[in-house]
């Protein structure tokens, strides 16, 4: 077999990195997909139990522009900037929300 020409070679060489190229893509891919997945069933969590709370988050229709969207849920956005606008509430409250469950219900924010 004869030796190869450099050209030959580089050529080779070439192909393999295109190859690891095109892998490296697909996994970023992959990996944007996944974040994708995540970032959607994380929310999809949190939307259930804002309706939970909050019963009239369940009335807001998804509607097909952006615009019309932040006009449709224009009053839960007020109302989550109003909530964690006041920093000291937000802090009891995450720290109530950290704390056990307490059937007794005698846990409650002071």
């Amino acid at each position: 077999m004869p030796k190869k020409t450099i050209s030959e070679r580089i050529e080779r060489e070439k192909g393999k990195l295109v190859t690891l190229l095109r892998q490296e893509q697909l996994i970023e891919a992959r990996e944007l997909e996944a974040k994708r997945k995540r970032d959607t069933r994380r929310n999809l969590i949190i939307g259930e139990i804002v309706c939970k709370y909050y019963p009239y988050a369940e009335q807001l229709v998804p509607k097909k522009s952006k615009a019309d969207n932040d006009a449709e849920f224009a009053q839960l956005d007020r109302f989550f900037q109003q909530l964690f606008s006041v920093n000291e509430a937000v802090a009891k409250l995450e720290k109530s929300a950290s704390a056990p469950v307490d059937t007794d219900n005698t846990n409650q924010i002071d």
